[in-house]
């Protein structure tokens, strides 16, 4: 009887001691605020990228809900408008697993702060990293290094239900065909066709990019 009791207490205790092992190990890798919980839930988040940002704005700005949770003004151009829903989402995610304020942060991060569901190609390249071309300077630059592609010179004119459009005209008369060629594909869905020509022919060129990192290193 003694030799049984004995057997007993030994598979308590070994029971006991596997179950706070499984108990510590839980703990241990509970998430401890926002940030974790959307990784253990699989969720891909935003990053550093500025670009990537401006995405989530564009795709968010309708939304009543997020403006106020990103403290955007109605005169923020899309840029900073970028670096306030960031600084927004890293204060979020920051927020810990006892707040008080952690369900309803967590919801915010989880609407705002991760892989948005794209609304328009623009905002679907954004994301991706790649600069879209956007001043005056760009649609002059795009109109200089695509002239000799005839499909972008049809392409322009069927845009603009201009037929004199041509490879010998001067970018200073091109460049508003090109925007509204440009602007035209931005707007489309995500994954429709244009997308092909937007990222072949509305982008940013290596010269813009060049220029605009030596501006941006000069300020800095």
């Amino acid at each position: 009887m003694n030799a049984l009791n004995t057997k007993v207490v030994v598979g308590l205790g070994a029971a006991g001691v596997f179950g706070a092992v499984g108990g510590g190990a839980w703990y241990v890798s509970r998430p401890k605020n926002v940030r974790s919980k959307l990784i253990s839930e699989g969720l891909t988040l935003v990053g550093s990228s500025h670009r990537a940002w401006r995405s989530v704005f564009l795709t968010h700005s309708g939304d009543n809900e997020f403006m106020s949770f990103s403290g955007v003004g109605s005169g923020n151009s899309d840029k900073e408008a970028a670096s306030k829903v960031m600084s927004a989402c890293e204060k979020v995610m920051k927020v810990s697993v006892d707040s008080k304020d952690y369900t309803s942060s967590l919801n915010k991060a989880r609407r705002y702060c991760t892989t948005p569901n794209f609304k328009t190609i623009e905002t679907k390249v954004l994301f991706s990293d790649r600069e879209i071309a956007s001043e005056e300077r760009d649609w002059k630059n795009l109109f200089t290094a695509h002239k000799e592609d005839g499909a972008f010179i049809e392409k322009v004119k069927k845009a603009n239900l201009d037929a004199t459009i041509t490879k010998d005209s001067s970018s200073d008369d091109a460049k508003e065909k090109v925007k509204k060629f440009c602007n035209d594909l931005k707007v489309q869905p995500p994954n429709s066709a244009g997308i092909a020509d937007y990222e072949k022919y509305c982008l940013q060129t290596p010269l813009i990019q060049r220029f605009s990192t030596k501006i941006l290193a000069v300020d800095l």
